[in-house]
This record gives C-alpha cells, structure tokens and sequence, in this order.
C-alpha cells in the first residue's frame, strides 16, 4: 500500500491532497499528513531551500512574495513536491 502524501501535491497537472488547504491568494496553511509533524516538514523544506514557518502542529504557513512570477511559485511547487515524496518513500 502506498503511503500517504504528507500535503497537497502536484501530478500530472491534477492537484492530490491529503489533509487541508486554506487560505486566501498568496497566504495559504498547508496540513501535513498526521504522521508529519510541522517542524519536520519546515526542516525538510529548509534543507532544500525553502524557508517556511510552521502554524500548528502539523500546519506549514506558504507566502511567496506579491510580486513572485510564474517560474518562482514553479519552482516553489516542485520543492514542496520534493519535500512530500521523501517523506513518502521513508514511509510517513
């Protein structure tokens, strides 16, 4: 059985979540899967580059700035994607 998506996670341009989105525009929270604490995914996040903090238990805050184009919120996606598949294939 296939683990979990620890968040929301692109593939093959359809949105697959675990867990909740919310926010409004550019201010979202992202919930990880319950096995993911917040601290693990924002140091995940960091070792590849993305500085995120957390907003609960297992809730990461994601702001890109205002004027971030089309290829900075790309390559933020595939960070995030990144940071999602190595929990999965560690099992979480």
């Amino acid at each position: 059985m296939r683990a979990a998506r620890p968040w929301a996670c692109r593939e093959d341009a359809d949105v697959q979540r675990v867990g909740q989105q919310r926010g409004s525009g550019f201010l979202q929270g992202l919930q990880c899967a319950p096995a993911v604490t917040a601290g693990a995914m924002v140091d995940r996040l960091q070792s590849l580059g993305m500085l995120v903090p957390p907003a609960g238990e297992n809730v990461i805050r994601i702001f890109p700035a205002l004027i971030a184009d089309k290829a900075i919120l790309d390559e933020g996606v595939a960070i995030l994607e990144r940071a999602a598949l190595s929990f999965e294939a560690a099992g979480k």
